[in-house]
């Protein structure tokens, strides 16, 4: 009886409804950013080398700093070869002094082959699909190379090709060569082998090089189905290249432009800022090309001279006021090479590599979280030397300090706020835009959910080592986080943008959720 009592009663207030008029202004209301949501990159989970950078090989020129010496590692001898690392009288280049020499071994058999096999960067992916190599020898030797993508386990051969040898005595040679399997390997457990007959003895190997086709066909590419993906989500912009890894963690290896242009035996490696070394094969026309790809804004970190020392952020090493000068201009130098004519020094240079054309370039970033890393000089001399001689040279670009927080430095500058948080912290900070002083644009550069949330509403980040992070991203946090940037929509008066920090997460090697 109750039941249909109630069932009666909706019935009335169903058949009592009146239809509503709903009239919405289109004026009065928020102006949305043009470039609201962006991509923040930096290899970081190897999501450049072993990522989103196409290279199959790794360790493709047996590169080696004071923090990674150069290794052997992943390759191994084939055919009772013998593989020993050796910086010979004549280098690939300055870049790449280290090789590896193939030798036959002691018990080798005299007609037989030898050679070095690379089992890629936690596999190889095999289809039906054309491969482009390429690799430098040095050494005498009037015979055939071959190049071959066979299965680890069963060592069945997907696809091989025979290269005749252009070695001449005392130099170093390019060799280059295609591979095309006609079926798709079952899994990746595959690797790359490069063999030969060492009739007239050994011969040196450096950078042995594989890519599948890559996004747009472009050389030195990147994985067209992450590009593709990364065009779906129809970016804004790219912050680029860092992040903590354009500072560099020990002295002397920082990310310097000059290092990561031209040909790739022109780029000697370094050290990253996430325990591994980064090849530099996306380098500074790599990120520029991919902002055309994605048709997205570029906005450029430069070096601000401060190296991350390990992390300790009470002992970074920052370069003296009297220094300062010197990187200033390698970054006005950097600014040329992407705006300046074909006229200019380092336009022309960009020219001879294929791009007369200048970039266009409205965003310039100096530094990264210098909040954190030795503020103190940041604000007293190292950002105003950076502003100062950009501003003068391209009064048009916004520049942006890397305070961390909402207060900028300069009083016509930007600033870019960084925000890693719990999900109940960003469902607090739906205002948290509304009282920021108007003068000064924001970029929200990184954000994202790193921790659950505890008993306690309010407890921030740890930041404590060992303190488990989030694996990967939840649906708890991605709600607290549409929260934290509907408010920064409501403010797109003053906010620039957001990123989401890091952008991808490679699951076989990751630091950060």
């Amino acid at each position: 009886m109750l039941t249909r009592k109630l069932l009666s009663s909706l019935s009335f207030l169903a058949g009592a409804a009146y239809a509503a008029n709903i009239t919405v202004s289109n004026h009065g209301g928020n102006s949305s950013s043009p470039l609201m949501y962006g991509i923040m990159f930096e290899d970081i989970n190897h999501s450049g080398d072993g990522g989103i950078y196409a290279e199959l090989i790794q360790n493709r020129a047996f590169q080696g700093s004071t923090e990674f010496p150069s290794t052997i590692d992943p390759w191994e001898a084939v055919g009772n070869a013998k593989l020993t690392l050796q910086n010979t009288t004549v280098p690939l280049s300055w870049a790449l002094p280290t090789s590896v020499q193939v030798a036959p071994g002691n018990n080798f058999a005299s007609g037989g082959s030898i050679g070095l096999q690379n089992p890629g960067w936690w596999g190889i992916s095999v289809t039906p699909q054309p491969y482009s190599g390429s690799f430098w020898a040095l050494g005498s030797y009037h015979g055939k190379f071959t190049a071959k993508l066979q299965s680890a386990k069963s060592s069945h051969v997907w696809a091989s090709v025979e290269i005749k040898s252009k070695c001449q005595k005392g130099e170093w040679v390019e060799h280059k060569f295609h591979l095309n399997p006609r079926v798709a390997a079952p899994d990746t457990d595959n690797i790359f082998v490069l063999e030969f007959q060492p009739d007239q003895g050994s011969l040196n190997f450096n950078l042995i090089s594989l890519f599948p086709p890559t996004y747009k066909n472009s050389p030195n590419g990147n994985r067209p189905g992450l590009m593709a993906g990364l065009k779906d989500l129809n970016p804004s912009f790219l912050r680029m290249p860092g992040g903590n890894n354009i500072e560099g963690d020990i002295f002397g290896y920082r990310w310097k432009w000059n290092e990561t242009i031209g040909p790739l035996s022109q780029r000697p490696r370094r050290p990253g800022a996430r325990g591994y070394a980064n090849t530099d094969g996306i380098g500074l026309v790599e990120y520029l090309q991919w902002c055309e790809d994605l048709d997205a804004e570029p906005i450029l970190a430069v070096w601000s001279g401060v190296y991350l020392n390990g992390y300790d952020n009470d002992n970074p090493y920052d370069i003296p006021e009297e220094e300062i000068g010197l990187y200033v201009q390698e970054a006005m130098d950097e600014l040329e090479f992407i705006l300046g004519d074909v006229h200019t020094k380092f336009g022309a240079l960009r020219a001879s590599l294929g791009h007369p054309r200048p970039w266009k370039l409205n965003y310039v970033e100096i530094g990264n979280e210098d909040n954190i890393s030795s503020p103190l000089s940041y604000a007293s001399y190292r950002f105003k030397a950076f502003y100062d001689a950009i501003h003068a040279a391209y009064p048009s670009i916004v520049i942006i300090s890397s305070t961390g927080d909402l207060k900028a430095i300069a009083d016509n500058s930007a600033t870019d706020y960084h925000e890693y948080a719990r999900p109940n912290i960003f469902a607090t900070q739906f205002g948290l835009f509304d009282n920021a002083n108007r003068s000064h644009p924001i970029l929200i550069g990184e954000y994202a959910t790193i921790e659950p949330n505890t008993e306690n509403p309010l407890e921030p980040v740890s930041w404590d080592a060992g303190e488990p992070r989030l694996p990967y991203p939840n649906w708890v946090g991605a709600v607290a986080e549409t929260i934290f940037t509907l408010g920064a929509e409501r403010n797109a008066d003053i906010v620039i943008g957001a990123s989401y920090a890091p952008g991808f997460q490679n699951i076989n090697g990751s630091q950060w959720a």
